[in-house]
């Protein structure tokens, strides 16, 4: 990057950076008009912003949570809404080679406007490369008969670049939420699918307790 003396050098970055650290360099420092040296005047660096994903808390671990596939035993549903991405609800314990669902289920409709759904984090590299297609669709089965409103649709999640993925909506009142994983695949064929996290952002139930002291 280059300026002329007595002006501002502006460097925006397209893609937000991690940094502990900002080095500059100056090329002939020494080249300026007259003989004056060339100095900097001001450096300013600005921090990314991060963006809100919605105003309402997560109340995934509200709802009654149920699967057709043939969930596991030791690794159930509690894993899906317990805030850990190392724990896993394997909602199939076998290999997926038809296409399953998981439900979210509420008891009284609730404005929702997003949703993230998590994988296992493998990092840089997974030697599986297991691959997830999947969407979200959610309902008010009270107003919406059986339509379902689609939040995503055939999108691939996987344990490195794709492991936590956010979708925000225009807020919509709902009581079903509905993962369905189309297919679990690896590099060897069919997979053994499971979901780390899910969350559900909308509002809560207030409830009232008139007997309390």
């Amino acid at each position: 990057t280059t300026a002329a003396p007595n002006s501002d050098a502006v460097i925006a970055l397209d893609i937000p950076v991690s940094a502990t650290h900002i080095y500059v360099s100056l090329s002939d420092a020494n080249g300026a008009v007259n003989g004056q040296t060339i100095a900097i005047k001001e450096i300013e660096v600005y921090e990314a912003i991060d963006v809100e994903l919605s105003a309402y808390n997560n109340i995934a671990a509200q709802a009654v949570i149920t699967t057709d596939g043939s969930a596991s035993q030791k690794e159930g549903s509690a894993n899906l809404v317990d805030k850990n991405q190392s724990t896993l609800y394997k909602f199939h314990d076998a290999q997926q080679t038809s296409e399953k669902f998981i439900l979210l289920s509420y008891a009284e409709a609730r404005t929702m406007d997003a949703v993230v759904i998590k994988f296992e984090d493998y990092g840089n590299s997974d030697s599986l490369n297991f691959q997830f297609n999947y969407s979200i669709l959610a309902q008010n089965s009270k107003t919406d008969g059986s339509n379902w409103d689609v939040i995503c649709e055939n999108q691939i999640g996987n344990r490195t670049t794709a492991s936590n993925n956010e979708y925000s909506f225009n807020a919509k009142t709902y009581d079903k939420v509905k993962i369905v994983m189309h297919s679990c695949t690896t590099k060897n064929g069919y997979g053994w699918p499971a979901i780390a996290e899910f969350e559900v952002y909308g509002n809560e139930i207030v409830v009232e307790d008139n007997e309390a002291v």
